[in-house]
């Protein structure tokens, strides 16, 4: 008789890997559908993720960042400072030291 415990453990982890994509996919933010918005309409861009999504309060202001990757390669940083402003998007170069 075959021992089947291997491919079950295997099979458990795929599914609990997917389930934690699944509960983070879940769990972004509401402001990045504002920054998706905004990146399609000033750079043409078409997200095909997010990255470095972080929220946090330096003093009174509280500021929202990610980096944005497009379905066609290209890449921009995106900071806002107040909940209600416009993102600050940048896009990403190539860095040569």
């Amino acid at each position: 008789m075959r021992n089947t415990k291997p491919i079950l453990a295997a099979f458990a982890a795929v599914q609990l890997a997917l389930l934690h994509a699944t509960a983070l996919a879940q769990t972004d933010p509401a402001w990045l559908d504002e920054l998706k918005t905004q990146i399609q309409l000033d750079q043409e861009c078409n997200p095909n993720y997010f990255l470095n999504i972080a929220e946090y309060r330096l003093g009174d202001d509280l500021i929202q960042e990610a980096k944005v990757v497009c379905v066609d390669g290209r890449q921009f940083d995106a900071t806002r400072t107040g909940e209600f402003s416009l993102f600050v998007i940048k896009a990403c170069q190539p860095v040569v030291c």
